[in-house]
């Protein structure tokens, strides 16, 4: 979204409507095989490292140890929320 400029740009606006596209899909295939709650956090948790790690390699966008560590404890509670939906009660 940042290169679009407000979507001004078209190739990046493009690109961003394309990538949007391809979250929806994968939100889809996975949600239609795991619960809704667990595999939508897991959703939301993997585009949280996607977008830092996107952010750091291409922008060169530099975080506070505070942003890791709470990158850390995301990837935690749903390595958490996982092993519990997998389990049985």
């Amino acid at each position: 979204m940042k290169l679009s400029a407000g979507f001004s740009v078209p190739l990046p606006s493009l690109l961003v409507y394309i990538f949007f596209a391809i979250g929806t899909t994968f939100q889809i295939f996975v949600t239609a095989n795991e619960d809704l709650g667990s595999s939508y956090i897991f959703i939301v948790g993997l585009e949280c490292v996607l977008t830092l790690g996107l952010g750091m390699s291409v922008f060169r966008e530099s975080y506070s140890i505070n942003e890791f560590f709470g990158l850390a404890l995301v990837i935690a509670g749903i390595s958490i929320l996982r092993s519990a939906s997998t389990s049985t009660v």
